[in-house]
């Protein structure tokens, strides 16, 4: 698939590969472009989430490739064929890794070809500055390949372009990159596998913000951050990992004890939803991956029990277009109640389990993590945020993992 090097974005959009290596396309899809809505030509399972804006002059630029690989869809021997009727033996087949092992954790690994997902225990530890920046350490399972753990110091110079990978669902955070054309890439437009990247919506705006900044954020936190990761570890575009993340900041008055009183909060959440395998992909509008976001409502009794009031519900994903122009829906789920676990104490992270709450939709469940933040030194200030991940799966076979953020509601 030689002449095929079109990066299919996170959020469904076609984005032009225009000046991209063709040996190592954006965003891990070696496959035609579906900019054109051509009955001929098949979608692949495609883990995406991220949007890139692409102006007119790429689009223009673009054409000419796409027509390319259109007439490649339909040529027997291929792009680069020989000419002469020489036999031209089959690539040897995808072997996907991704899935391999897994069962739990908060990251997904997921199999293009095989249509194929499953929960992995990547353990991931994010640790925010205030510059910003962002040192974030991913450890893999022994029955993963060697060579997927890694350390990455994210700083300014690694942020993409406002716009560019930044979106998850209606919702756009802050992008940072470290990909293998940093060098001949510095303004990071391109995203060349293999590569690791984070998302951060500590502060985020819904997408058709063409500028967004603090007046017409969605939501911005004080004391934490969360968002989601991505990881391959290799130039395929067949396998790769996402995962979810949340942090407290670098402040040193930052505490973790739970709120003293009742409160409520309510936040975002953003993730990657999935199907499981390939009889469960109708469940979605194409057999891949989407990003995903989602509205968050969390009630607290005196104690700082989370209540089963709590839910995360109103999932949405971008289905295409591009920049600012996106065309975004819902996903058929009933709302996902939070269940408190049994073994939470005092200023430490809690932990319990999410239940869907049984309406018209297909259910879910899963688990969640989450702790509490705020100032050591305001009165009433503990416990004014709270952050924390999840996973879940659904009655028809999907699988999703997501991080959330949520600031208390203003009140007694």
């Amino acid at each position: 698939m030689g002449c095929c090097a079109f990066g299919l974005d996170l959020n469904g959009a076609a984005a032009d590969a225009a000046g991209a290596s063709v040996s190592a396309p954006r965003l891990f899809s070696r496959i035609c472009s579906v900019r054109q809505s051509r009955p001929e030509v098949k979608m692949s399972f495609l883990p995406r989430f991220r949007h890139r804006a692409t102006g007119p002059s790429e689009r223009a630029a673009g054409r000419p490739a796409l027509a390319a690989c259109a007439a490649a869809a339909l040529m027997l021997a291929g792009c680069g064929g020989s000419t002469s009727g020489d036999y031209q033996p089959p690539p040897p087949p995808v072997v996907c890794s991704a899935t391999g092992g897994g069962g739990g954790g908060f990251a997904l690994g997921v199999c293009a070809k095989d249509v194929a997902s499953v929960f992995q225990p990547v353990e991931t530890v994010v640790a925010p500055s205030d510059a910003p920046s962002y040192a974030l350490a991913l450890t893999f399972p022994p029955t993963l390949p060697a060579g997927l753990t890694i350390s990455v110091d994210f700083t300014s110079a690694d942020q993409t372009p406002l716009g560019t990978r930044d979106t998850v669902g209606e919702l756009r955070g802050v992008a940072y990159e470290d990909d293998a054309d940093a060098a001949t890439d510095p303004d990071n437009l391109a995203l060349t596998a293999p590569y690791t990247a984070l998302i951060d919506f500590r502060r985020a705006w819904l997408y058709d913000q063409a500028l967004p900044d603090g007046t017409n954020a969605q939501q911005t936190m004080s004391y934490a951050g969360f968002g989601v990761w991505e990881r391959f570890g290799t130039a395929s575009s067949d396998d790769g990992y996402f995962g979810s993340w949340y942090a407290g900041g670098s402040s040193a008055i930052l505490t973790t004890n739970w709120p003293i009183g009742a409160r409520s909060y309510t936040g975002l959440a953003v993730g990657v939803i999935s199907p499981s395998n390939a009889a469960s992909a109708g469940a979605l509008p194409q057999p891949r991956s989407y990003g995903f976001s989602a509205t968050v409502a969390i009630d607290v009794d005196a104690t700082g029990k989370i209540l089963e009031s709590s839910r995360i519900f109103d999932l949405k994903i971008a289905t295409g277009g591009t920049g600012t122009n996106l065309t975004i829906a819902g996903v058929p789920l009933d709302p996902i109640a939070f269940v408190w676990g049994a073994s939470n104490f005092q200023g430490q992270p809690v932990s319990g389990t999410l239940l869907g709450t049984g309406g018209t939709d297909p259910d879910s469940n899963g688990l969640f993590e989450a702790s509490y933040y705020g100032s050591s030194e305001a009165s009433g200030e503990a416990g004014s945020e709270v952050a924390g991940r999840f996973r879940f799966e659904t009655g028809n076979g999907l699988r999703a993992v997501g991080a959330f953020g949520a600031v208390r509601v203003p009140g007694p």
